[in-house]
């Protein structure tokens, strides 16, 4: 139940919500009437991940909110977008090559494996694809089309 939090942690969890709606508006409004320990805020938005949603909901709103805390969320926020940006060119960077022969992320790679098997998938007339999240690690999504006499085999 809610009402065992402190009004800072009741309104960081209303602006972990992903769309800004009235009630959500009229939730954080009320809350705003409340003491709220800016300082914890900022540290639990920053600890939790939510600065930048945290900034995106306060940004819709003229009153209530400090403007040293409107800054320092604006500074995460554009810091989050900033890395997600490099992140992301590092990520196409590396799905580009992935594939060719010698590249490897690895310390003791080789950059064989995936030139290989490529190459071995495309001569039976089949794809490899390669997705990946940072930090989460990558999957291959492989596909070869079936004819129908290798699909009445493999039923037999």
């Amino acid at each position: 139940m809610l009402l065992n939090f402190s009004s800072s942690e009741r309104l960081l969890l209303c602006c972990t919500r992903s769309r800004f709606d009235d009630e959500a508006r009229r939730q954080i409004l009320n809350l705003l009437k409340e003491k709220i320990d800016w300082e914890g805020f900022i540290t639990q938005a920053r600890h939790h991940g939510t600065a930048a949603s945290t900034y995106l909901h306060f940004k819709q709103l003229d009153e209530g909110i400090p403007e040293e805390v409107k800054n320092k969320l604006r500074k995460m926020y554009l810091w989050n977008v900033i890395h997600n940006f490099k992140l992301t060119r590092e990520l196409e960077e590396v799905q580009e090559k992935v594939f060719q022969p010698l590249f490897t992320t690895r310390a003791r790679g080789i950059g064989l494996g995936l030139a290989i098997t490529k190459g071995l998938i495309e001569a039976n007339q089949g794809k490899i694809e390669v997705a990946s999240r940072e930090g989460e690690g990558a999957f291959a999504i492989l596909t070869k089309p079936l004819n129908i006499d290798e699909l009445l085999s493999l039923l037999k």
